[in-house]
């Protein structure tokens, strides 16, 4: 359970999120909840496609089939590429009395208030955002890149032209970006 480092009672992720695979975006779980108010392990494990990469253990099966997280993301979509890799032979876990104090975006300037969004953060998040559906569900790019252009316009009638910009640019170099899916293995 994520909790956030400022508010360590208040619950940030149950384990992960669940994920819209057209418009590639995490979708939480429950929000805003207390600790005292955390669902079921059950319901939780019911809706996760990825573990939060701020906490997750793997076993050591997965790691010999799957392989490691994928280096071409470098910062966002590489908990989602390992779940996809590994979905077909593992199941995701959560464990509600795991705490993890989580200070989110202290490294990168991701910030859940988007005036306090960098701009490094929105590029890489829109880039791996396209790379990632270019990858796995490329029928559904177009829709994923409607997405981004649609949340450019609301950023820009806000009046934040430069996270509009870093979407868009993002958008463009995942699109450039080539495809290089680590292979499944069995060792590595």
């Amino acid at each position: 359970t994520l909790v956030f480092f400022d508010e360590p009672n208040r619950v940030q992720a149950p384990a992960g999120y669940d994920f819209n695979f057209w418009i590639g975006r995490v979708l939480p779980i429950k929000t805003s909840l207390s600790l005292e108010a955390l669902p079921a392990e059950k319901e939780v494990e019911a809706h996760l496609k990825l573990i939060s990469g701020a906490s997750m253990f793997v076993r050591r099966s997965f790691l010999d089939a799957v392989g490691l997280l994928n280096e071409q993301y470098f910062l966002y979509f590489e908990e989602i590429d390992w779940a996809v890799r590994g979905r077909e032979r593992f199941q995701l876990g959560y464990c509600a009395s795991s705490r993890v104090r989580h200070k989110e975006g202290g490294s990168i300037g991701s910030h859940r208030d988007l005036a306090q969004r960098s701009f490094f953060s929105e590029e890489f998040l829109a880039r791996n955002r396209v790379l990632f559906t270019k990858t796995y569900f490329s029928l559904r790019l177009p829709v994923c890149l409607l997405w981004i252009i649609f949340v450019g316009a609301h950023r820009i009638a806000k009046g934040q032209w430069k996270l509009a910009w870093a979407l868009w640019r993002g958008a463009f170099r995942g699109l450039l970006a080539p495809v290089k899916p680590i292979p499944l293995t069995t060792a590595w």
